[in-house]
């Protein structure tokens, strides 16, 4: 996810999000190239988003939609937006499932606002929240644990929420309903400090 929009967002294929899809492959053809070996200390990182693309096509498979038509009618249609949002492309014309959507502030937050509510109203959701999540062959062999991921508040459970593709922090308290929306970007340089941040506003609202 992304705040804020591009010049030319209603293109749907964004320069900046070229290295999600491999330089402006598809997710098929990134899809379809071996992983690269972890990297050692030091060298140049590399960021995977094979899993997050290879979701779209799971969506595809079991809703005979796309990411972004699946957003569209689930939830868009559901937030009453104030402005238009857009999804980056991949070079073959599908949406990409790694860090795709752009939307301005106000609208992500009404966004946060429709996933803290439906959690805490459907009972399945809850429950998945409320429990240890999946675990799938442990930590570093399949589908980890979300509460041991870096944006879930280790003195409150019930806090948590993701980053978009510009450092912005969206989270929300499911005990409370409350959601906060931290605008940022790399060139500020913070520090994981933002995310303590959004957790004591979520304090503030209780």
């Amino acid at each position: 996810m992304s705040s804020g929009v591009f010049y030319n967002a209603e293109e749907r294929n964004i320069l900046s999000y070229r290295e999600i899809t491999r330089n402006g492959i598809s997710m098929l053809e990134q899809l379809s190239v071996p992983k690269k070996p972890h990297s050692k200390p030091g060298l140049k990182f590399d960021y995977s988003n094979y899993d997050s693309n290879a979701l779209t096509f799971a969506v595809i498979g079991s809703t005979d939609k796309n990411v972004a038509e699946l957003f569209e009618t689930e939830i868009w249609k559901n937030i009453n937006p104030s402005h238009n949002g857009y999804w980056a492309i991949d070079a073959s014309g599908l949406p990409v499932g790694a860090f795709g959507l752009a939307l301005s502030a106000s609208d992500l937050l009404k966004v946060g606002s429709f996933v803290s509510n439906r959690i805490r109203s459907d009972e399945c959701l809850m429950d998945y929240y409320n429990d240890d999540g999946i675990v799938v062959g442990g930590d570093k062999k399949g589908l980890a644990n979300w509460r041991k991921h870096s944006w879930v508040n280790p003195q409150n459970l019930n806090q948590f929420g993701g980053m978009g593709y510009g450092g912005q922090v969206l989270m929300f308290d499911i005990s409370t309903g409350n959601v906060v929306f931290i605008y940022s970007n790399y060139a500020d340089k913070y520090d994981d400090n933002i995310f303590r941040v959004a957790w004591d506003l979520l304090n503030e609202l209780r």
